[in-house]
């Protein structure tokens, strides 16, 4: 990458795997005996849910060719590191009263999305939705410094 390059990524997911409409899915926190459990399943699903999107919304972008070296080496499409930062702000609609916690989106798809979190720093933030469905704007930006 070339110094103080800047890459945007900006994509739209709506709905979540079992629902077209329905809300994103927060971040699962499990144990190595718990990787096979339903709810370890449904977060597997979400994830690839996740990255099928951005693969799509991201056929025509610039970062192309990284993008799809980054997903066969490491099964993600974005890597950071102490000279590529990233910042990652969403922007949640919950279909309804019953979602997951904003911050917990964020994370899940940051593990979608990253080898490795460390270096990226973001927001979020969320609303229902007008029309009762579940959408999330995600914007990402890489800060390249070499």
């Amino acid at each position: 990458m070339i110094q103080n390059q800047e890459i945007v990524f900006e994509i739209n997911i709506t709905g979540n795997p079992t629902d077209i409409s329905g809300s994103a899915l927060p971040k699962v926190k499990l144990t190595r005996n718990q990787q096979w459990t339903p709810r370890a399943q449904k977060y597997a699903e979400w994830k690839s849910f996740l990255l099928k999107h951005f693969l799509d919304q991201t056929k025509k972008h610039e970062a192309r060719s990284m993008i799809e070296r980054n997903t066969i080496l490491y099964g993600k499409p974005l890597v950071t590191s102490r000279d590529v930062r990233g910042v990652m702000d969403i922007d949640i609609l919950w279909k309804d009263e019953r979602h997951g916690d904003a911050e917990n989106v964020f994370g899940s798809i940051a593990d979608a999305f990253f080898k490795q979190d460390k270096y990226l720093d973001g927001s979020f933030k969320s609303n229902l939705s007008k029309d009762k469905t579940g959408s999330v704007k995600i914007r990402i930006k890489l800060l390249c410094h070499l």
